[in-house]
């Protein structure tokens, strides 16, 4: 739903501590995925077939599993490089049963963090090439 929201919104802004701001994105944080109950295991193997570690998230409070707003599974998928993270991206939301991604492009209109003084500031978009 958070992307949907971005979307409309005439200014997407992300607060953010400085400490995630990268020039490419981590390895470690996961790219995830909405999907839709029959379609899981099959979103699992292609997934891994992409040479990604994908699992089902779970609820770590209960024995069960993590679910969206709506419902749906999410599954996390870890890559050693998102260096193919577009096309990546691409293929997975193209999958039946996918819903959406975690994978925001071209939306965010500034980020607000710190500076190394802990000063607030605002970056915008465009403002850091790489």
């Amino acid at each position: 739903m958070g992307k949907e929201y971005a979307y409309k919104a005439e200014k997407y802004i992300i607060i953010s501590p400085p400490e995630r701001l990268k020039a490419s994105l981590n390895p470690n944080v996961q790219l995830c995925l909405e999907v839709v109950s029959p379609s899981v295991n099959s979103v699992l193997s292609a997934a891994k077939q992409l040479g990604l570690k994908a699992e089902l998230r779970s609820a770590s409070a209960v024995a069960s599993y993590a679910r969206a707003p709506l419902g749906n599974y999410l599954i996390d998928c870890y890559c050693e490089s998102w260096q193919d993270i577009k096309k990546i991206n691409n293929r997975l939301s193209s999958l039946n049963g996918v819903v959406s991604t975690s994978y925001f492009e071209n939306i965010v209109h500034s980020v607000l963090t710190l500076d190394k003084n802990n000063n607030p500031i605002e970056i915008k978009k465009g403002d850091l090439h790489a």
